[in-house]
């Protein structure tokens, strides 16, 4: 009888030590599991927070490019937004580049929020650019950007970049090596602009035709698409 009392007595003891490590495995499964969870939480969070931020950088705007019957009001908005110290804007030059844009030499790009033009771009085909430029590397095979202008009410919200984008986008559908422009050195919101769609510096000089104010000089830039 005493080895019977002894058998159950084990198997009484190994019962409770299976509960116990039982028990054990369940705390622990759980509090690892609310650690997953809790991670995946933070995760989820992060995201959240930067799709949040993503929506604070800029407005909703839709980009198309602009139709034949309403040039005459974006030449308008390019003068009444686009004048200041350091744009070079005569009035026979901008005659001349809407008269290439219905002629469809040139193309524009309409930023448009809620109805409401808030941004164009305008740029040339691929080869096409100005003598300025004839003695810049690969300009042959590079897009001239002619105009980005922004309304005053919209700038710094990333609506020239976006335009900018949108330029790259179509040029490397073309097979084009880079984007080409240039500004005045001192405009610093055009230099804001351009060196957060990617351009980079590649030469500034003394530019007395165009450049009436400040250093009176150009810079040109221009951003690769091929790597």
């Amino acid at each position: 009888m005493n080895w019977i009392f002894g058998l159950l007595m084990g198997l009484l003891i190994a019962l409770t030590l299976w509960r116990l490590v039982t028990q054990h495995e369940k705390k622990y499964a759980a509090k690892r599991q609310a650690l997953i969870q809790h991670k995946l939480d933070r995760i989820a969070d992060t995201k959240q927070h930067q799709i949040n931020k993503e929506h604070e950088k800029g407005p909703m705007i839709e980009v198309r490019f602009a139709q034949p019957n309403e040039l005459e009001t974006l030449q308008t908005f390019l003068v009444s937004q686009g004048t200041n110290q350091w744009n070079y804007l005569p009035e026979d030059g901008v005659r001349e580049q809407f008269q290439r844009i219905n002629d469809g030499r040139d193309q524009c790009l309409v930023a448009m929020s809620k109805k409401h033009t808030v941004g164009i771009a305008i740029y040339r085909q691929p080869g096409d650019a100005p003598t300025l430029f004839d003695g810049y590397v690969g300009v042959n095979s590079m897009v001239y950007v002619a105009e980005v202008t922004v309304h005053e009410h919209w700038g710094g919200q990333g609506i020239g970049s976006t335009l900018l984008e949108h330029i790259a986008t179509a040029a490397k559908e073309q097979g084009v090596d880079g984007l080409i422009i240039d500004r005045h050195e001192q405009n610093l919101a055009s230099a804001r602009m351009m060196r957060k769609a990617g351009f980079v510096e590649v030469d500034c000089f003394l530019d007395l035709k165009r450049r009436h104010t400040g250093s009176r000089k150009t810079t040109i830039l221009k951003r690769c698409l091929t790597t």
